[in-house]
Formats: structure tokens, C-alpha cells, sequence
């Protein structure tokens, strides 16, 4: 299992587009020393999205079955729909963690 560095402030979002905001306000406030975003800050992003890896650095995402998580939750819907209980129920999709320049490890 791996450690992140918990001494530095840390950003997580859920869309890449923000993430790619916040790197360019950050330039535009003057933090544009190489390795800013590693040394004093680290950003992740839970959408994987292309752009993610063709920003600088690069940005680390989590990588998710969208088809899947979106056909389970439709089949959730409908069982709701019919009738069945679903207050308990859990959806489990599998992710996986594509650690890119944006974080130090």
C-alpha cells in the first residue's frame, strides 16, 4: 500500500476542468515555480478525464467504469420503481488510481 505526503495542504475534485482552474489561478497569483504543485501543494482528481494527464503536471485522477456505475444505478432506479427495498443496498464499482505528477509519493 502506498504513503502520500500529508505534510503539504492537499486538493481533491471531482472535475478535471476545476482542477485545471485552480493550476492556472495559481500560475496567474505568481506560484509558477517548477514543481509548486508538488513541493507545496498536492491535487488529485476523482473524474478521469484526458486532459488530466496533458495539463502541468500532469494530474493525478481516479479512473472509474462510468457505463458501469451508470447501468447499476439505473437498475437500482428501477427496483425502486417496482417496488423493491433499496435502503440498504450498495453499488461497488471498482476504480483505480492513476497517480500522475501532480502528487509526491
Amino acid at each position: 500500500m502506498m504513503e502520500l505526503n500529508h505534510s503539504i495542504p492537499s486538493v481533491i475534485t471531482d472535475n478535471s476542468g476545476v482542477m485545471r482552474r485552480l493550476v492556472a489561478m495559481l500560475a496567474k497569483a505568481g506560484y509558477t515555480k517548477i514543481g509548486f504543485i508538488t513541493e507545496s501543494l498536492e491535487m488529485s482528481n476523482i473524474n478521469q478525464q484526458t486532459a488530466a494527464a496533458h495539463t502541468y503536471p500532469s494530474l493525478t485522477t481516479v479512473a472509474q467504469n462510468m457505463k458501469l456505475l451508470g447501468k447499476s444505478c439505473f437498475i437500482k432506479l428501477l427496483d425502486s420503481i417496482e417496488g423493491r427495498d433499496i435502503a440498504n443496498s450498495q453499488i461497488a464499482i471498482k476504480a483505480k488510481i492513476i497517480i500522475r505528477k501532480s502528487v509526491k509519493i
